[in-house]
């Protein structure tokens, strides 16, 4: 089965579970997808069943958006309701402009240190293997870039905003709430956006349907050009060709299928890099 689904995460999922769920709905060993949901967390995933997982590493793994909720009044050691509270501050309020304006801060680069329940590895280990076993360890800042960041809704105990990826989200709804002068930490994380991929899109592990696939196109790095050739035999032989083209690298479509992935070499001229039919 050679097709590409959006699937919405169901909370408690990892995503590795999506895909042991996925090889026995579609009978099929070889799935993969773009990016890994942390498993309270829910949402877009992409993945890629049959050959089409020869186009993984091609797809669109950046631009991608998040919805998170910030429950207000404690803090916990990791940052998240599902932590150990080590904090707690009354909920006195505040004012739109002063929420509006502690989220547009998060905006732009910034140094942070991933939260100890986070699969970042140090000296071999991840991070939450430590804190499982309360031990500590010196953890190095990591330089992010938040490109957007905006107020989704808000209420008395909760504040809801979008933001891009790219983050350690926790870390950000814990600073939203400080700048508010109260304790916080994410209440829960929602994938909405893959570059044009939409949440709106995707369907349950509960009720999947075969048929519910779209085109491997519409997940591919749109950064990459497409190329169409009307002779595809020395792409498929794995040759050198010439064409007069700028991008470094691009795919070679023919009669409407991709059919390969070509990188432009210092000779001028354009070298397979993966054949993909």
């Amino acid at each position: 089965m050679d097709k590409v689904y959006l699937i919405n995460k169901p909370y408690g999922y990892t995503s590795f579970d999506v895909v042991a769920r996925l090889r026995k709905l579609c009978g099929e060993k070889r799935i993969g997808h773009t990016g890994t949901l942390d498993v309270n967390a829910t949402g877009l995933l992409v993945v890629l069943c049959g050959k089409t997982t020869k186009y993984l590493p091609y797809c669109e793994h950046n631009h991608k958006y998040y919805e998170a909720t910030i429950a207000l009044g404690k803090d916990t050691i990791s940052k998240d309701i599902w932590g150990e509270v080590i904090k707690t501050s009354p909920i006195t309020g505040f004012t739109i402009d002063q929420l509006n304006d502690a989220i547009a801060q998060c905006i732009g680069i910034h140094d942070q240190y991933p939260p100890m329940v986070s699969s970042r590895k140090v000296n071999g280990r991840k991070l939450m293997d430590y804190a499982r076993k309360h031990e500590s360890v010196e953890i190095m800042p990591k330089r992010i870039e938040v490109y957007a960041a905006s107020l989704i809704k808000e209420d008395p105990i909760t504040v809801s905003f979008e933001v891009s990826g790219g983050t350690y989200v926790r870390n950000l709804c814990e600073d939203i709430a400080h700048r508010l002068n109260h304790c916080g930490a994410m209440a829960s994380l929602v994938r909405t956006r893959i570059g044009r991929l939409s949440i709106e899109h995707a369907q349950s592990l509960d009720h999947f349907d075969k048929d519910q696939s779209i085109d491997i196109s519409d997940v591919l790095d749109p950064t990459i050009p497409i190329v169409d050739i009307s002779d595809p035999t020395n792409v498929y032989h794995g040759k050198t060709i010439a064409l007069d083209h700028d991008s470094t690298m691009i795919f070679i479509r023919h009669q409407h299928a991709i059919i390969a992935v070509y990188e432009k070499k210092d000779d001028g001229l354009y070298h397979c890099k993966r054949g993909l039919w």
